[in-house]
């Protein structure tokens, strides 16, 4: 989830926050500025929406712009007397934000405004990252580069083009050639993979995409590679997909022989009441991608049943996650 922080102390307006940025972000509200500088220390968010007509409010937006987190960070600043059409963006840059919008709230709006804001955000992040490898390449003696290993999202490095591509390639893909690994692979090497397109193309990052015929296209490419996941994770479902694919030319495996129910058949298995309680909050958060409150929960969850290795299979997972989001 992205972390956003937002400043303003009109209640009614949170509504309009929460609807137009949606579960894809880990949004915190503060009504002054102290609880916000506190919330920003803490969750240290690459978004900030402030309101100007707060006391303190502008200057908190300067005090942030002029902070050692502020080429990480985007502000948006709203407020009554910001006609976004008048004033435009390079007076918003003088008031210490990145862009402006007048009040009342505009839905539709906002979801534009932080939508081109996040893509100049990531597109920095791109920029500095090849300026670093160019510098590293000039200063260092030349190799042979290493065959690729990733999956198509990394080696296009556009996501969107990806899925693109890949959405109506979809049956004709093997889980291997979807994953980008050979049939061979380890483990690992599927796991790396897997978690790795997955930061690059999940459905989360692309909440605010105004093509919804783009979105479903993500979300179709991004539930096949978790099919391939689940099924190249599992050593029998692996083998059996295997023996299909060479003697019949499978793209896919669906299963037969066994009974999967998924995540709430593995509550039965923990003995523990309120272990069990906690595991089941955290099957809850990683359905709504909020996969931190997934790991406290599961922590908690362990704390209680120490030697439940359902609940340390989950924690390890979400660990995994985390690390490689």
């Amino acid at each position: 989830m992205i972390p956003a922080l937002i400043l303003d102390a009109d209640q009614e307006r949170r509504a309009v926050y929460e609807q137009a940025l949606g579960r894809a972000f880990d949004m915190g509200f503060a009504a002054h500025v102290e609880e916000a500088r506190t919330a920003f220390t803490q969750a240290r968010p690459i978004l900030a929406v402030i309101c100007v007509d707060l006391p303190e409010g502008l200057a908190f937006a300067r005090e942030l712009k002029s902070g050692p987190n502020a080429a990480g960070l985007k502000i948006l600043l709203v407020g009554a007397e910001l006609n976004a059409e008048v004033l435009g963006r390079d007076t918003a840059r003088q008031m210490g934000g990145d862009d402006l919008l007048g009040l009342p709230l505009d839905e539709r709006m906002l979801k534009l405004k932080v939508r081109d804001l996040l893509a100049e955000l990531a597109q920095a992040r791109k920029a500095a990252a090849s300026e670093k490898a160019s510098a590293q390449s000039t200063s260092s003696p030349a190799v042979a580069p290493e065959p690729a290993q990733e999956p198509p999202a990394i080696q296009t490095g556009d996501p969107l083009e990806t899925a693109r591509r890949l959405y109506p390639e979809l049956d004709d893909l093997d889980y291997y050639t979807l994953l980008g690994v050979s049939p061979s692979a380890a483990l690992g090497i599927i796991r790396k993979a897997y978690f790795r397109f997955a930061r690059f193309i999940h459905p989360d990052r692309f909440a605010m995409e105004p093509d919804e015929t783009l979105k479903q296209e993500i979300g179709a490419v991004f539930k096949r590679m978790c099919e391939a996941y689940k099924v190249l994770g599992d050593s029998d479902d692996r083998a059996a997909y295997d023996r299909l694919r060479e003697s019949q030319g499978a793209k896919r495996y669906i299963r037969t022989d066994k009974t999967v129910d998924g995540p709430r058949a593995k509550e039965t298995e923990i003995v523990n009441p309120q272990a069990r309680k906690f595991f089941s909050l955290a099957q809850n958060s990683l359905n709504d991608g909020n996969l931190s409150a997934a790991k406290m929960n599961l922590t908690l969850a362990l704390s209680l049943a120490p030697n439940e290795p359902v609940i340390k299979a989950a924690l390890d997972e979400v660990k995994a996650r985390i690390e490689n989001a």
